[in-house]
């Protein structure tokens, strides 16, 4: 299920037990600004199959925010 959520809730959520926030930029872009906590899987290198397993909620931000 995909859906969109302000930064505000995002924010809150990540304080949920298990939460993951996955940004799928580039690592210079990554580097450049980032989420406090977000782990980078560059988008070409994301394999669903490695969070099939995720207990908590689980994010993704890209580029252009979403």
């Amino acid at each position: 299920m995909s859906k969109t959520i302000s930064p505000a809730a995002l924010k809150d959520q990540l304080n949920s037990p298990g939460a993951r926030l996955i940004d799928v930029r580039t690592p210079v872009e990554f580097q450049s600004l980032h989420v406090r906590g977000a782990e980078s899987v560059p988008l070409d290198k994301l394999d669903p199959a490695a969070f099939k397993d995720c207990q908590g909620p689980l994010y993704v931000i890209c580029q252009r925010g979403n």
